[in-house]
């Protein structure tokens, strides 16, 4: 049986891996791949070859884009 490994994140790191970023957001890295590849996810290049992923830029994209809650389904 294949173990996960656990990763825990550096509270105070500001820019992040492929890894560490799909772990942030809570997604497959394969779907952060695929956010990358679709230009829908702010990312840049470091040395022209690797993804890196600033933190605050994640926070920000994660808030734009939130989908706002539009009412109760049922009321008591």
């Amino acid at each position: 049986m294949k173990q996960e490994k656990v990763k825990i994140l550096d509270a105070n790191k500001e820019i992040l891996t492929t890894d560490e970023a799909a772990v942030f957001l809570g997604i497959a890295k394969g779907t952060l791949y695929q956010l990358t590849h679709r230009k829908e996810i702010p990312y840049f290049k470091l040395g022209g070859k690797l993804n890196r992923f600033s933190k605050s830029e994640l926070i920000e994209w994660m808030k734009r884009s939130r989908i706002e809650e539009k009412g109760k389904f049922w009321s008591r």
